[in-house]
């Protein structure tokens, strides 16, 4: 890595295709501004455990095939309720903080971006 390289994490959900797809042309666009950039994209829905993240992926898809009025209340409402609190931290998540924390750290980048709600 170079010196004055940016390091940069994404993080996407790998539910349906449309936030790997956005961190994907997020990571290409950087990179074409800044060609010695490191991107580094993750899926954030790898920290939730094994069982949960198999019951989680499951329910979503059967309300979004099913259920798709549901679907669209339930995002509605987690959109809203993300737009209303002081602090993201308020906001109820799926994903173990202290494993999360512990994978930034390491990585140590320069900048965090988020293509899907639950990872900000």
């Amino acid at each position: 890595m170079q010196k004055n390289s940016k390091k940069i994490v994404i993080f996407y959900s790998s539910i349906g295709n449309g936030h790997i797809v956005a961190a994907q042309a997020i990571q290409q666009e950087i990179l074409r501004q800044d060609a010695s950039a490191r991107v580094l994209l993750q899926d954030i829905r790898l920290f939730m455990s094994p069982a949960w993240r198999k019951i989680d992926e499951r329910l979503f898809w059967f309300i979004a095939k099913h259920l798709p009025e549901s679907f669209d209340t339930l995002f509605l409402t987690m959109q809203a309720r993300g737009s209303s609190v002081p602090s993201l931290s308020l906001l109820p998540n799926d994903y173990p903080e202290e494993k999360v924390l512990a994978f930034l750290e390491s990585q140590a980048p320069d900048a965090i971006l988020a293509t899907h709600y639950g990872a900000a």
